[in-house]
């Protein structure tokens, strides 16, 4: 089995559940991703587009993500960076309602927070950004066994 996490509206394929806060058509579970309904190693793969920024205890959302993870099963997270994050802030002036939590990685933060939870090995690179503005950040991390 596979996971989206904070999927919203565009789940990543149809092999995936597809988890978020809140309920849309793509949705097939709705829970919080500090708190993930599943028992231990559940899945092979596990993705997340612009969702771990957004929840208040990163670590634990990352430390979640571990837990579910079958060994030898990847994970790969895309988050926003900074100039997502200027982005978000200038909706504010737009007068739409910015996020309330919004995280700034680095490549080291980030990799030290997947090496807290246990991920070996770690890749981290950008991506193009999904807003055509800067660049994403793409962590992709692996439990072995």
């Amino acid at each position: 089995m596979k996971l989206d996490i904070g999927c919203g509206s565009n789940k990543v394929g149809s092999e995936y559940i597809g988890l978020d806060i809140s309920k849309s058509p793509n949705v097939d579970i709705v829970a919080s991703a500090d708190a993930l309904p599943f028992k231990n190693g559940s899945f092979e793969a596990i993705y997340t587009r612009r969702c771990v920024q957004h929840i208040k205890d990163d670590a634990k959302v990352l430390s979640e993500v571990f837990r579910v993870l079958r060994e030898n099963g990847e994970a790969k997270l895309t988050i926003a960076s900074w100039r997502g994050w200027f982005f978000y802030q200038v909706r504010w002036l737009l007068k739409k309602k910015p996020y309330d939590v919004f995280h700034i990685y680095t490549f080291r933060k980030l990799k030290g927070m997947l090496k807290k939870q246990g991920f070996h090995p770690i890749s981290i690179s950008r991506s193009k950004s999904v807003h055509r503005f800067g660049y994403d950040i793409v962590a992709e991390a692996k439990k072995e066994a």
